[in-house]
């Protein structure tokens, strides 16, 4: 599926913001708006939330949708993106370490969330090279 609307973009001039943190309360307000009536925003702390696939399933209801994923904006709206990634880094880690694995890469700013959240032996990319003795002469 293509997340270009292919047919004719509505000519309406209203455009609501989707400024929500979860696709369950997107979907809520989604159900009661008319695509030929209104486009839609998608921002970028609702996109790293909920991923393309949410796009694609607005597109799919036949809305026309504008993706608002500039980092130079609001400082609120910045951080709430940012924080979004970070919760994604920790669900991703869990992922990872759930799976068998016994680290991941990271940015020295998660190192200490990841060990508290995950636990002191689940390695990082930060830690790597003290674990790997090989790299260390």
């Amino acid at each position: 599926m293509s997340l270009v609307n292919e047919s004719k973009i509505n000519g309406s001039k209203i455009i609501v913001a989707l400024d929500f943190k979860d696709e369950a309360s997107t979907m809520a307000l989604v159900e009661k708006l008319e695509p030929s009536l209104c486009r839609l925003k998608v921002g970028k702390e609702l996109f790293v939330r909920c991923g393309p696939e949410l796009v694609k399933k607005l597109i799919h209801k036949c809305f026309d949708v504008f993706l608002d994923l500039k980092f130079h904006d609001i400082p609120n709206t910045v951080a709430a993106a940012c924080q979004a990634a970070a919760e994604q880094v920790l669900r991703l880690a869990k992922l990872a370490n759930d799976s068998g694995l016994d680290g991941v890469v990271c940015s020295p700013q998660e190192v200490q969330m990841l060990k508290q959240e995950i636990g002191q032996d689940f390695l990082s990319g930060y830690s790597w090279s003290k674990a790997c003795r090989c790299c260390n002469g």
